[in-house]
């Protein structure tokens, strides 16, 4: 059985999968300027990881799967922490603050798109 985003009208699910599919490509992108300016493996590894893990989700959103809209609060929730973590630790605002912000909107949309297609009960009283 499919769960569907029902209601969801398609210039808003249209606009947001546009930010998802953004917000993927500027991770991957992310993780390869880490690596390239820094040289740092972690940061090409977790940006491909992550970027990939954004994508499942995006495709499944795009496909009127509910639980890609759960799988991006996630994984925005986890880039969100981690980021946050690194800009409280060092101060430094690159890629810190792009990414929180990237993922909050990430996280807000998604909220909002669940709870505009939330399954109806037909117990509600």
């Amino acid at each position: 059985m499919m769960d569907t985003m029902g209601c969801l009208i398609d210039v808003e699910r249209d606009a947001m999968t546009l930010f998802f599919w953004t917000f993927a490509i500027l991770t991957l992108a992310g993780g390869a300027i880490g690596f390239v300016q820094a040289h740092s493996m972690p940061s090409l590894i977790m940006g491909g990881a992550f970027a990939g893990m954004l994508a499942v989700a995006t495709q499944a959103i795009q496909n009127q799967h509910r639980w890609g809209l759960l799988m991006m609060i996630g994984v925005s929730a986890t880039l969100d922490a981690f980021f946050s973590y690194r800009l409280a630790t060092t101060g430094k605002l690159m890629p810190a603050l792009p990414m929180i912000v990237l993922a909050l909107v990430a996280i807000a949309l998604s909220v909002k798109a669940l709870s505009e297609t939330a399954p109806k009960s037909e117990d509600a009283a």
